[in-house]
């Protein structure tokens, strides 16, 4: 293990056993809209991107503010939470600046784009990591959390047993989110997976409130355990633990109880952050059509001057398209297999930062290779008044094609 590993580490894990009352118990951003909350949020999402400078240093502008509270309410010295709240601030900004300078040295530290410099997400839904620009983030939250929870259980969580498991909100306001999980666990031999209204039979909303919670008295326990027929039984239950910005922070507990006892046998938490990005999705297109018009025009003019007239229509958006589509398709697929020589996240940028150069150069040989030898070389391109003009226009296409691959990870960033 690295020298950044172990720091990151042992850091991340003194910071974990100091706050983690605050997050085991932490209730949603509707009951704790507070910087330090929100610190707290970015701390974690910069640990779970291994690593993220900006991350941080939004996690230290939180925490500006959090300081800047305590003065403008004037607290008093002697007062134990304003204190221990000080401390909190204190021990997250050590962290934070600790964190922030290992990860501005780290290979992803300083090449942040290289997050989205390999697998595409036309091919892998988790391709762009914390990033979502399709679904809900809630629903990508609970898929990645219920694949970690199915995992859990497949490795014998709670033995061999197959346990009865009821999936519960906050409040019970989340059906499509409880949807998601139950359609990512049922088939798992291990479980067998209820939905919420069969309780809803049996139960009030207190008592599923309750259970949401965590904290069921033994006579619920035992009611519960007598409905599904079963000694032992499972309930998950699913927190938005904090939301800021386009940042979503959803946890999903789960715990194993038994009606001879109201304390849980056995206990598990699963944190997952999302940004969600969908709304950058607009300026994506945006720059990709820009990209393809700026393309088509700098074609017409350059066949203009070379043949003294214009290209058909056809010819413009048949040529400009497939050379930008190669362009962008070839970024895809070379950056995939070179990926697989790409550094660990966390490596010293100093022994790293040949694989940027090395990639760039890579994605912008390729594609005009093979439009050189495969596609021009095609008889439709081979007339007198094409073989001027097409080299540069469609090589151009081609770039313009590499670009509109690499702008996604611009846009994100």
């Amino acid at each position: 293990m690295s020298i950044i590993k172990k720091r990151i580490l042992k850091a991340a894990t003194f910071f974990c056993i100091a706050l983690s009352p605050i997050f085991i118990f932490a209730k949603s951003d509707k009951a704790n809209n507070s910087p330090l909350h929100h610190a707290q949020t970015y701390y974690w999402l910069g640990i779970q991107d291994k690593g993220d400078p900006g991350t941080f240093k939004m996690a230290l502008k939180f925490l500006e503010q959090a300081k800047d509270e305590l003065q403008f309410y004037n607290y008093d010295v002697d007062d134990e939470g304003a204190n221990s709240l000080i401390k909190q601030i204190e021990l997250l900004e050590s962290d934070l600046t600790e964190q922030l300078a290992i990860a501005q040295n780290t290979f992803v530290g300083r090449f942040p784009l290289v997050r989205f410099m390999g697998k595409s997400v036309f091919i892998s839904s988790k391709a762009l990591g914390s990033f979502e620009i399709f679904e809900d983030a809630g629903e990508v939250a609970m898929a990645r959390s219920a694949d970690k929870l199915g995992g859990l259980f497949y490795n014998h969580f709670f033995g061999d047993l197959q346990l009865p498991l009821i999936v519960i909100s906050e409040d019970n306001l989340s059906p499509e989110l409880e949807s998601k999980v139950r359609i990512k666990l049922k088939n798992s031999p291990r479980i067998k997976v209820y939905q919420t209204q069969y309780l809803r039979k049996y139960l009030t909303e207190d008592e599923l409130i309750l259970l949401q919670k965590g904290n069921p008295d033994s006579l619920l326990v035992a009611k519960v355990s007598k409905i599904l027929k079963a000694e032992h039984f499972a309930i998950t239950a699913i927190n938005q633990v904090d939301r800021v910005n386009d940042v979503y922070f959803y946890s999903l507990s789960t715990r194993v109880f038994s009606g001879k006892s109201e304390a849980p046998l056995q206990s598990t938490v699963l944190y997952e952050l999302v940004r969600d990005k969908r709304y950058l999705n607009p300026l994506y297109l945006i720059t990709i059509l820009s990209m393809l018009i700026a393309s088509a025009f700098v074609y017409v003019f350059t066949y203009k001057d070379y043949t003294g007239k214009y290209p058909g229509f056809g010819k413009i958006a048949g040529t400009t398209v497939l050379a930008f589509f190669i362009g962008f398709t070839t970024s895809i697929i070379a950056l995939g297999i070179f990926s697989n020589l790409r550094p660990e996240y966390l490596d010293y940028f100093a022994y790293t930062f040949w694989w940027i150069p090395a990639a760039m150069l890579i994605i912008s040989i390729a594609p005009l290779f093979i439009l050189k030898k495969y596609i021009l070389s095609l008889s439709v391109f081979q007339s007198a008044e094409d073989a001027s003009s097409r080299l540069s226009s469609v090589f151009l296409s081609a770039t313009m094609g590499v670009l509109a691959y690499i702008s996604l990870g611009l846009i994100l960033l």
